[in-house]
């Protein structure tokens, strides 16, 4: 039997903002509230009422803007500068809306008040991991820091993190030769084997917003150019990296280029602040369409989420009971 609900669907490649940290559609679990624009302009926790239900496949439609991108199904409707489109009728050169500078404000208070960061990663772990290349073996992370000035930062953060005797009860061994430091801790390890395998683990994610921007920085530092920018080249099918940096670029106020490549998508970070951020928009440079699992989530009326950098407009959403 069809009925319907009021609310959006999402595809699993994009991010949304809840209280609880910055959350793909198949992370999000009781207890976590979407953070939404009211009718006033105001943000708001939504709660997950009815959870998150996978709806089907459905088309996608990655569109790239020159600040900021995101991939939601092809009849997700989103604000641009002159009214609302459906996703799908988006075209270039169309000025899609972000946040603004004061929404972007609340949500990091929000993030910081919401999370307790004695349970997360801390603003020193996510910057080591952010910035040195590293590999894990048994109970080691072994870094590799370009010189004698890394290495010596590398060392004092590390004597730090094995002073808290908290975090870790078990004193870890920190070892150095010429060309490698090593820190032997089996909770460090851990840590580390999740940003081997992912860049943008959810365990940074579910962190307060100023250990997200920890890792953000240490990324931008350890790509950034003397010409005045970090550049960052990702493939097309990679999102996870190039949509968190897109976000915190623009909630740190600062611009993004980009140039679409054929395999990749070539981003900058420049060090050139936003302007206007009080009403901003963003005008699209290209839109691809895939096929893809959709989420639905059911939200109260007149509430609309904030997804990547975007404010996605809720809708009625037409779906199939089981029988």
């Amino acid at each position: 039997m069809k009925t319907t609900g009021t609310g959006i669907l999402v595809s699993d490649k994009c991010l949304i903002w809840a209280d609880s940290g910055l959350l793909h559609v198949n992370e999000l679990i009781p207890g976590d509230n979407l953070l939404c624009i009211t009718h006033t302009g105001e943000i708001e926790r939504a709660e997950i009422t009815k959870g998150v239900s996978l709806d089907g496949p459905r088309n996608l439609v990655n569109l790239i803007t020159e600040n900021c991108s995101t991939v939601l199904p092809d009849e997700t409707e989103i604000f641009l500068s002159n009214g609302s489109k459906k996703i799908k009728n988006i075209n270039e050169d169309d000025e899609v809306e972000l946040i603004s500078s004061k929404q972007v404000s609340k949500i990091k208070s929000i993030i910081n008040e919401s999370v307790d960061d004695r349970m997360s990663l801390s603003k020193l772990e996510a910057s080591i991991l952010g910035y040195f290349d590293f590999k894990t073996k048994i109970s080691k992370t072994i870094f590799y820091p370009k010189n004698d000035k890394e290495q010596k930062f590398l060392l004092e953060s590390l004597h730090k993190l094995k002073d808290d005797d908290e975090r870790y009860p078990w004193t870890p061994k920190i070892l150095h030769t010429t060309k490698s430091v090593i820190i032997v801790s089996d909770e460090f390890r851990d840590f580390s084997k999740v940003f081997e395998i992912d860049d943008v683990p959810v365990m940074l994610r579910r962190s307060t917003y100023e250990t997200m921007k920890a890792y953000y920085k240490a990324i931008i530092l350890k790509h950034h150019s003397p010409k005045g920018y970090a550049r960052i080249s990702v493939k097309k099918n990679e999102y996870s990296l190039r949509t968190f940096l897109q976000i915190m670029a623009q909630f740190e106020g600062r611009k993004v280029n980009k140039k679409i490549k054929r395999e990749h998508i070539e981003i900058k970070i420049m060090d050139d602040a936003l302007k206007g951020l009080e009403k901003s928009y963003s005008k699209v440079l290209a839109k691809f369409v895939s096929n893809g699992p959709a989420y639905r989530l059911e939200l109260p009326p007149g509430w609309d989420p904030i997804i990547d950098n975007f404010i996605v407009k809720k809708h009625t959403v037409p779906y199939e009971i089981p029988s």
